[in-house]
């Protein structure tokens, strides 16, 4: 049986452009990847939350995935409006693959440049 995995997308994340108005990027990215992908994401374990800061505010809007025994990852610079399609393609990808980590020819095209960080795998 394989491992669930967690996209957490940091609800706090608002991209420097927005700062200060109205609802905050990385609700508008949760949103869109609720409404567009959450049957497909569902059906491969991938869970969606949203979480209060990934402390990577420099990169916002962030988000990251993770699962035991696979490495956790470190999405940033993501676009609230065109990252939705990505992120649910890089997740299926990760959720799919043995260790998590990813090769950049192996990510979506618009994030082959996203990670900001991998972490190290944990048993529990």
């Amino acid at each position: 049986m394989k491992q669930p995995v967690q996209l957490s997308i940091c609800r706090t994340c608002r991209p420097e452009r927005s700062r200060g108005r109205g609802i905050t990027g990385g609700w508008r990215l949760h949103d869109a990847v609720m409404e567009r992908f959450a049957p497909w994401l569902h059906r491969e374990g991938v869970e969606v939350v949203l979480f209060d800061c990934l402390g990577a505010c420099g990169r916002s809007c962030t988000a990251s995935l993770r699962a035991v025994g696979k490495v956790t990852v470190v999405l940033g610079d993501l676009d609230p409006e065109g990252a939705a399609a990505p992120l649910a393609e890089y997740a299926i990808r990760y959720a799919r693959s043995a260790s998590g980590h990813l090769p950049r020819q192996e990510r979506p095209a618009p994030l082959r440049h996203a990670v900001v960080a991998r972490l190290p795998p944990t048993s529990t």
